[in-house]
């Protein structure tokens, strides 16, 4: 069951990782750098 559960997280962080830099990659196609404020505070 442990075993389950550290699996299901780290699935979790990766998708939570991927959405991310998927969304500052929009945002660098948007603003060209990366600036600005980061996605994370936006989402």
């Amino acid at each position: 069951m442990k075993k389950q559960t550290a699996d299901l997280l780290r699935l979790e962080l990766t998708a939570y990782l991927c959405r991310r830099n998927i969304l500052r990659m929009i945002e660098v196609g948007h603003h060209g750098h990366f600036g600005g404020i980061p996605a994370g505070e936006i989402y």
